[in-house]
């Protein structure tokens, strides 16, 4: 993990590196839309929280959705 400032959210922030990253990506690739069986259980807003909590649980930093753990990373940082 590195402190970074980040363009899209216009602070510095905690960025990943490919093994942290490596830790949560593959949560972030399972499919969250709403089953029929899932709206009643809880399950997509838990598979929602999961890769957020274990961000946090790394930087210490509560992001507000998943998708921008994407751009919180060193290697797409380094590209832009």
């Amino acid at each position: 993990m590195e402190m970074l400032y980040c363009s899209h959210c216009e602070k510095e922030l905690p960025f990943l590196d490919e093994v942290e990253f490596g830790i949560i990506s593959p949560l972030l690739s399972v499919n969250t839309a709403t089953p029929p069986s899932a709206a009643d259980n809880g399950e997509t807003a838990l598979l929602q929280r999961i890769p957020i909590d274990i961000f946090e649980s790394i930087t210490g930093h509560r992001l507000l959705c998943r998708s921008e753990i994407h751009h919180h990373r060193l290697a797409v940082y380094s590209e832009e």
